[in-house]
């Protein structure tokens, strides 16, 4: 798999080089911002906030007591408690809108799409979930076995695969998760998964070895229906009767494994880890539990490929439609967070369990990709967090990488290239071909971070290490002598995003037009 993808990503960058590549069906959409990512539907978004001192990554203090959420690419320009589209003035714009009505409006975006979910989660019999979920993972166990078997390093008795089983993901936490939807139970933490869970999951997983050993597959049809009889889930199948059933189940799973399947875990993942962070001190704040939730890999590093799993590179609108998927599972992550608490007072482990239950979660394993997107577009546009991270960036064009997108004259035909190996610095060459001095102001994450001046038909270098830069969007405007002299921005704006691995290395070269601040 990681052979085919390396090899993918060489076919794609040979592509932008000879500029005549067609994308195969199966190219993995690469890890980048994407060429017209950041359209903005609506003049304004507001600007989600958190009221806590210590922020979440994404977010910025105003150092009195709340978080508010870095401008994203789609409205980069900050403006109080809005954020606007690129090249947008803030001294114009009108700040229509209230602090009640945004929360209002947050409430009710949030809500709609809960909604959503729960009445998904509600119209599918639990029969059907325990089905779909056993199944499901049966298929990555069986397949992890398979791995084992022809990878040479290990010998194939019983008891090893077993005890290699017995240390990942699919037996720890997967089939557990499967194991409770079947029994109706809330999903198990780590430290508290019960006996009557436990002893059902060996049950499956030595029904999985033992079929492997003699050459039986249990995704067969009438495999599979006796495997739910001898461990012991027929009442919670009672539909379950015959190949046409079970193939009902194969049919959903295998529309919703690339994507729905591979999301629900990651939201199951994180469920888990609160529950296990609330297990050990159940007076754990929301606020803390954010922290620890956005800042950790699952949602920087393992959400993202789970997201970009969704799409292939030649689907239209893919980086589009991965953006929007991450929209809602952020969405969906902020809800399990919101829930470890009722009224400002933490939740016990157990009533949280049961909370989430209700909130009905695992029926994102039934959205294919689009229904994600389509969620996320209706519910979510109102309130903008900050950017949604996608991982760490692949090497490449910074307007392909980066999304870098220049608006109106001032600097147009810039461009540059990204690399994730470097010497841990952006590099900037502002090339002047005005005719008059100007002053280039960057700003990071909203917030200005440089002011470089670059005299007529000059050229200036400038360059800062990323770890000040790192996971923010990166504004450019431009401050030029207008009418009477009087010095104002407009003309144009460059914009970008600046991923978070610090070791990497960007090159821009920026070009510097004869525009007035009046010039389209």
């Amino acid at each position: 798999m990681v052979q085919l993808r390396a090899f993918g990503l060489i076919l794609a960058a040979t592509a932008l080089q000879a500029n005549a590549y067609v994308a195969g069906e199966n190219d993995a959409l690469q890890h980048w911002i994407g060429p017209a990512i950041g359209v903005p539907i609506d003049n304004a978004c507001y600007r989600k906030t958190h009221p806590t001192k210590k922020c979440p990554v994404g977010y910025n203090s105003d150092n009195i007591a709340t978080c508010w959420a870095q401008c994203p690419l789609e409205y980069p320009v900050e403006c109080g408690m809005e954020c606007l589209p690129q090249n947008a003035d803030c001294t114009k714009a009108v700040l229509r809108k209230v602090g009640a009505v945004a929360n209002v409006a947050l409430t009710a975006a949030s809500s709609g799409m809960f909604g959503q979910i729960s009445l998904a989660s509600k119209g599918v019999q639990q029969g059907v979930k325990c089905g779909q979920q056993i199944y499901s993972t049966v298929q990555k166990v069986t397949g992890y076995v398979e791995e084992l078997e022809n990878s040479g390093k290990v010998n194939s008795t019983s008891d090893e695969l077993m005890f290699l089983l017995s240390k990942s993901d699919f037996v720890t936490f997967d089939l557990p998760v499967a194991v409770a939807t079947c029994l109706g139970l809330p999903v198990p933490t780590g430290l508290t998964k019960a006996n009557d869970i436990m002893s059902k999951v060996k049950a499956v997983t030595e029904q999985i070895i033992t079929a492997k050993k003699g050459g039986a597959n249990l995704l067969d049809p009438q495999n599979f229906i006796k495997l739910i009889k001898d461990v012991g889930f027929s009442s919670a199948l009672p539909v379950l009767k015959s190949p046409e059933d079970v193939n009902k189940i194969k049919e959903t799973v295998n529309k919703g494994l690339g994507c729905g399947d591979a999301l629900n875990k990651i939201v199951n993942r994180v469920v888990g880890m609160i529950q296990e962070i609330k297990t050990k001190d159940a007076s754990t704040t929301v606020e803390s539990l954010r922290i620890a939730v956005l800042g950790s890999d699952l949602v920087m590093k393992e959400l993202p490929d789970a997201a970009g799993g969704c799409f292939k590179v030649n689907m239209p609108n893919a980086f589009q439609k991965r953006d929007e998927v991450l929209k809602a599972i952020h969405v969906v992550l902020d809800g399990a967070i919101e829930a470890s608490s009722n009224k400002e007072k933490p939740l016990s482990t157990a009533d949280y369990a049961l909370k989430i239950t209700d909130m009905g979660l695992g029926a994102i394993a039934m959205f294919d990709p689009t229904g994600i997107a389509a969620m996320a577009k209706e519910f979510v546009q109102p309130i903008c967090g900050p950017t949604v991270f996608v991982g760490d960036i692949d090497d490449g064009p910074a307007d392909q990488a980066l999304g870098l997108r220049t608006v109106q004259k001032a600097f147009k035909d810039s461009k540059g290239d990204w690399k994730k190996q470097g010497d841990g610095q952006a590099h900037i060459t502002f090339k002047s071909v005005d005719n008059k001095d100007v002053e280039v102001i960057i700003k990071s994450g909203g917030q200005v971070h440089a002011k470089v001046k670059v005299g007529k038909g000059k050229t200036v270098e400038w360059s800062g290490p990323l770890s000040e830069l790192q996971g923010k969007t990166m504004y450019m405007d431009r401050w030029r002598p207008g009418l009477l002299g009087i010095s104002g921005t407009g003309g144009g704006s460059l914009l970008l995003w600046i991923p978070s691995n610090a070791s990497g290395s960007l090159k821009l070269d920026v070009t510097i037009n004869p525009t007035s601040f009046s010039d389209h």
